[in-house]
C-alpha cells in the first residue's frame, strides 16, 4: 500500500523516539497522523474498534478498544508520550459524541502524562472572509448567525485550553480549513474527487465565483508532528495551516480536472435553499447547512506561527497534493470509512 507524506527522518536533536498513540486511524487526520510520526521515527500505537480493517504501515502497533472508554484508552496510552484525538463523528453525533470522546482524551492524558494533539477547524471563527485570521481571531458570538457546530468546537477548544492550564495538561491543537487528502471521503470533499474521476460537475456551495480554502491534510499532519517533537513550546499552543486558496469554484475545478486527467470539469452550483429543503429529511445536510456561511467568501488561517516554528517546511504544492489524493480515490473506489 502507498502511503503519502514526507520522507523518513530522524527524530530531533535532544528527543528520543518516543510512543504516540493514535486515536481515529482509519480517518483523514488519524491516518495522517500516523504517517507523519513514522514518517520522522516515531513508535506508533493505534487503537481501534475493528483491528482487522485498520491500514496502518508495517511496525505500528493495533490495540482494540473503544475510545468512549476511559479504560480503553488510558490503557492504550499507558507510557505512550502523547494522544492524537483522531476521531470525528458525522456531524449528526457530534453532540454528545465528541464531547465524550474528548472528555476521555483529557481524562486519559492527565492520568498518563501524554500530550493531547487536537485538529482544530474554522466552525468556531467568526466569519472574516479574504483577510488571515490568526490563531487568537475573534470567536462566533450572538450577533453571528447559529452554528451549533461552531459552538461545540469551541466548547471543545475551551475545556483543552483549561485542562492544559489547571491540570499541566500539554495541549496543541492544529486549525485548518476543509481537509483533503488521502482517507478524506467525507461527505464534502469525497463527492467532489470521485465526481472528477468520473468526468462529473465539481459541487460548490457559495456563489461561484466566491474563493475557499482547503487544506492537505498530510500538511496538516506534518506541521502537528514538527511542533509535537519541540520541546520548548507552550502549555497549550494553537497554530494555523493556512491551506490553498481558490480564488473560485472554475479554479478549484481546473485543478480537479488535471489531477484526474480531465480536459475540463464543469461546476455545479448547489443553492442553499436546495441543502436546507434537504435537510428536512436527512439529518446530516441540516446540520451542513449551517455551516454554508463558511462558502460566503474564503475563511483563511495566518500561519506565521507555524513558519516561525517550523523554518524548513514548505506546505506541499497543491498540485502534487491533488494528485496525491487523487491517487488515493482510485485506489479506493468504495468509501473506506
Amino acid at each position: 500500500m502507498r502511503f503519502f507524506g514526507a520522507p523518513p527522518s530522524p527524530a530531533p536533536d535532544g528527543y528520543s523516539a518516543r510512543m504516540h498513540l493514535v486515536l481515529g486511524p482509519n480517518g483523514a487526520f488519524g491516518g495522517a497522523m500516523v504517517r507523519a510520526l513514522v514518517a520522522r521515527g516515531q513508535s506508533v500505537r493505534v487503537l481501534a474498534r475493528d483491528p482487522a480493517r485498520v491500514r496502518v504501515p508495517d511496525g505500528v502497533e493495533v490495540i482494540a478498544g473503544d475510545a468512549l472508554q476511559l479504560t480503553d484508552v488510558v490503557g492504550a496510552a499507558k507510557d505512550c508520550d502523547s494522544i492524537v484525538h483522531g476521531v470525528n463523528l458525522p456531524y449528526a453525533e457530534w453532540d454528545p459524541g465528541m464531547i465524550t470522546l474528548t472528555d476521555r482524551v483529557i481524562e486519559a492524558a492527565g492520568l498518563t502524562g501524554a500530550a493531547i494533539v487536537f485538529p482544530g477547524n474554522i466552525y468556531g471563527l467568526k466569519p472574516i472572509y479574504e483577510v488571515p485570521l490568526p490563531p487568537n481571531s475573534p470567536t462566533l458570538d450572538t450577533n453571528d448567525r447559529p452554528n451549533r457546530k461552531g459552538a461545540l468546537r469551541n466548547l471543545l477548544e475551551e475545556s483543552l485550553a483549561l485542562h492544559a492550564e489547571e491540570k499541566n495538561v500539554r495541549t496543541l491543537v492544529v486549525r485548518a480549513g476543509d481537509f483533503y487528502g488521502p482517507g478524506a471521503d467525507n461527505g464534502l470533499v469525497g463527492p467532489m474527487f470521485r465526481n472528477a474521476l468520473a468526468g462529473k460537475p465539481i459541487q460548490w456551495f457559495g456563489a461561484l465565483g466566491n474563493g475557499h480554502a482547503f487544506t492537505y491534510v498530510d500538511d496538516v499532519a506534518t506541521v502537528a508532528t514538527g511542533i509535537l517533537l519541540q520541546r520548548d513550546r507552550p502549555i497549550h499552543d494553537v497554530v494555523a495551516v493556512a491551506g490553498h486558496h481558490f480564488p473560485n469554484a472554475a479554479a478549484w475545478a481546473a485543478a480537479l480536472a488535471k489531477a484526474a486527467g480531465q480536459a475540463s470539469l464543469p461546476t455545479q452550483l448547489v443553492a442553499g435553499w436546495k441543502v436546507r429543503l434537504l435537510g428536512l429529511v436527512d439529518r446530516q445536510a441540516r446540520e451542513f447547512a449551517e455551516l454554508l456561511y463558511q462558502w460566503d467568501g474564503a475563511m483563511l488561517l495566518d500561519d506565521a506561527r507555524v513558519r516561525r516554528a517550523l523554518p524548513d517546511w514548505t506546505p506541499t504544492p497543491a498540485e502534487a497534493s491533488l494528485e496525491a489524493t487523487m491517487a488515493w480515490f482510485r485506489a479506493n473506489p468504495a468509501t473506506t470509512r
